[in-house]
């Protein structure tokens, strides 16, 4: 997403300490997590921190998300003020995402929730999707990207139904960062995660787990496209919610470093114009 762009270009002017400072705020006083919907993706960006443009089709196991998120309730408390990012790939191609819808605002009554979309179905969503959004109070945040949307069409549905909408139409021109990893695990964790604009800010709600970043989360889609071994993300790059004893335990553990950040060469990624996927692994190298 470009706002993580950005966030990464901060460090550039920006002291570590103070963007530290800023991480651990935020992580302690409103709890910040994305769940990725769907694995794959209907636009495939090339060098996607999700890998969604390598994946296989697949979408998150709606029964283990909803005893997740019961369990973060149970730590954190009914009434803390959660983040959520409804996500991908691309979520609006689950066809039960108002199930998602429900059982999040249900969950987690004071959280607030967000769908992150790249647009291109949201002309397309039937009354029922415009419905849920309304009564659960959803968020919709249009991704930046340099494609055609119907506009006319989404404001239409989002001032009809009173919802919040983020959006960028001066879209002509993205920037994205192109973030390398290094095969090899040669860099130095502490460095890495220092330096880089999704550790601490990015945190991914997977299967009972919490990673502190998407791409440990979801590395597993790079490796099974380019038969990589031994960059698999171990028990140690994630903690375990239903072993956590509070959320402190969870907070404390997303603000450290972990063995997988030896695989992210923070210091050589560059910025590069957007453009689609060709599946190449140099979009990520």
């Amino acid at each position: 997403m470009a706002s993580r762009n950005i966030s990464s270009l901060l460090h550039k002017i920006v002291p570590d300490s103070v963007v530290k400072a800023y991480r651990n705020y935020r992580a302690e006083n409103r709890f910040y997590f994305e769940v990725q919907v769907a694995e794959h993706c209907n636009l495939n960006c090339a060098g996607c921190t999700h890998f969604s443009s390598i994946a296989k089709p697949g979408f998150l196991d709606a029964a283990q998300y909803e005893k997740d998120i019961a369990r973060l309730r149970e730590l954190f408390g009914e009434d803390y003020p959660f983040t959520v990012r409804l996500m991908g790939g691309e979520p609006l191609l689950y066809d039960k995402l108002t199930d998602l819808f429900t059982v999040t605002r249900k969950t987690l009554p004071c959280a607030e929730i967000t769908v992150v979309t790249n647009g291109i179905l949201l002309p397309q969503q039937k009354e029922e999707f415009w419905e849920s959004c309304r009564d659960n109070k959803i968020r919709i945040y249009v991704s930046q990207y340099p494609i055609r949307l119907d506009y006319a069409a989404i404001d239409e549905k989002t001032i009809e139904y009173g919802l919040a909408l983020t959006d960028f139409r001066d879209n002509t021109h993205v920037i994205f960062r192109h973030n390398v990893m290094d095969l090899n695990g040669a860099c130095d964790p502490e460095k890495s995660f220092r330096k880089c604009g999704l550790a601490n800010s990015c945190h991914n709600l997977k299967n009972g787990r919490l990673f502190t970043c998407s791409v440990a989360a979801h590395v597993h889609h790079f490796t099974d496209a380019f038969g990589i071994d031994g960059m698999e993300p171990t028990e140690r790059d994630s903690i375990d919610i239903y072993q956590a004893q509070s959320k402190e335990e969870i907070i404390r553990f997303l603000k450290q470093p972990i063995p997988f950040c030896r695989f992210c060469n923070v210091e050589a990624a560059t910025t590069v114009d957007w453009k689609r996927s060709e599946g190449k692994i140099e979009e990520w190298t």
